[in-house]
């Protein structure tokens, strides 16, 4: 499958958890975020975060087929308060692309532990991958093949984990026409 410009550019240069609807919820009661109130109707797919931000914030994705995606500027401590929920029952994914670098991460967190982390990136024209913990399912299954235009297929293998999920091409490229949500972390 050959994503479009709008997925390129939304998942190209990007960090994101994903974690079920029920977990989110769980999430800001637990931890009592507070929606950021904005005059704005800003998309999805057309808000980028900024790393200049001292605030900590999170940008949530509409809900899509039961699953959150979250992106933050402050990754580790959205990870930790996670992994420190009252409910432990908790599985979520952590992603990575950045094709400036290149580089991309996939963690997968199982009642607040880490259980796999996958580094795949290209240092000085060769491949490298580290990675911790036993393959998940579907890493010895056919996920399907993403590209793209300008290349660097394979960094984009967290979309096909998310399409393992149920999240769909067609539903990813609905959610980045809605709005999101802002919450102050």
């Amino acid at each position: 499958m050959i994503i479009n410009q709008k997925i390129f550019d939304k998942f190209s240069c990007s960090e994101w958890i994903v974690i079920s609807i029920y977990q989110f919820e769980t999430l800001k009661k637990e931890r009592n975020l507070t929606e950021k109130v904005t005059d704005e109707n800003i998309k999805w797919g057309e808000f980028y975060l900024l790393n200049d931000r001292t605030e900590p914030l999170l940008i949530v994705s509409p809900p899509i087929n039961n699953w959150i995606l979250i992106e933050t500027n402050h990754t580790d401590k959205l990870i930790s308060l996670i992994c420190k929920l009252d409910s432990k029952e908790y599985d979520f994914f952590y992603f990575h692309i950045d094709l400036w670098i290149p580089t991309m991460t996939f963690k997968y967190y199982e009642k607040g532990n880490l259980k796999r982390d996958y580094n795949y990136f290209l240092q000085e024209g060769e491949i490298t991958i580290e990675e911790y913990g036993e393959k998940l399912d579907f890493e010895n299954e056919n996920l399907e093949n993403i590209t793209s235009s300008y290349g660097y297929d394979y960094f984009f293998y967290p979309l096909s984990i998310l399409f393992y999920l149920g999240i769909s091409y067609d539903q990813l490229i609905l959610a980045l026409e809605k709005n999101q949500k802002l919450y102050l972390l």
